[in-house]
């Protein structure tokens, strides 16, 4: 698993999952990894939403000095590899 965080775990059907996809921000460098954007995102969900990672999974796809070029090849080989996410965050 060549990001930060999880690894997302193979999920049910019915479970939603947040694709946080980006360059170095969502990486988190220079931040321990339960400070970044992913971790963060999944944090703010359960104590505002009261969801946590049983009834949303958010995973982040971070690389650092990936170009947009890169991050669309991320897209279609990493993040849609593991499933069509509910939602998708590009930072």
């Amino acid at each position: 698993w060549p990001f930060r965080g999880a690894i997302p775990e193979p999920k049910p059907a019915a479970l939603p999952r947040i694709a946080v996809v980006g360059d170095s921000n969502v990486y988190g460098v220079g931040v321990n990894v339960a400070d970044a954007l992913p971790a963060q995102l999944q944090l703010a969900l359960e104590e505002r939403l009261g969801l946590d990672p049983t009834q949303v999974q958010v995973a982040g796809f971070g690389v650092p000095a990936y170009s947009t070029v890169q991050i669309r090849h991320l897209l279609e080989h990493e993040v849609l590899a593991h499933g069509a996410p509910f939602a998708l965050v590009l930072y």
